[in-house]
């Protein structure tokens, strides 16, 4: 009896490994990319991107709400610097910015996938938005 379970115990082990990518839950603190950053294709865009968790921005990063658009955060606040897990993938929807005296509103909003990649958050364009703002008054 002790070996059967012994087997069991070392066959639960051995299984219990997943091959599925760790995904980080840390803001990154890499440097700002701003809204004249280029943004190629992925290399190897997700099948499904839709079903990939939604990027951690940039340390004390915040989605900016400007109708039209849905809440997105500022292109300057995708995930850059160093990164947890090689492998992760995530997705953000950013947008370029303008500010007028104290209101800063989106001008577009394009769609990203975020690639850990030799442990430095790359991100790609997957959806480019159009659009754009108005001179300030």
């Amino acid at each position: 009896m002790r070996f059967g379970l012994a087997l069991v115990f070392t066959i639960v082990v051995a299984c219990s490994g997943s091959s599925e990518v760790q995904h980080s839950v840390r803001c990154s603190e890499g440097p700002a990319q701003y809204g004249d950053a280029t943004f190629p294709p992925p290399r190897d865009p997700s099948a499904n991107g839709a079903s990939l968790p939604e990027c951690i921005p940039l340390c004390g990063g915040a989605k900016i709400s400007s109708p039209p658009y849905i809440p997105a955060y500022p292109i300057e606040q995708l995930p850059s610097g160093s990164c947890e897990f090689d492998g992760d993938r995530c997705r953000v929807t950013g947008g370029t910015t303008q500010t007028c005296g104290i209101d800063t509103k989106l001008c577009n909003n394009s769609e990203f996938e975020c690639f850990c990649e030799d442990d430095q958050w790359r991100c790609y364009v997957t959806s480019q938005g159009a659009g754009l703002c108005a001179p300030c008054p």
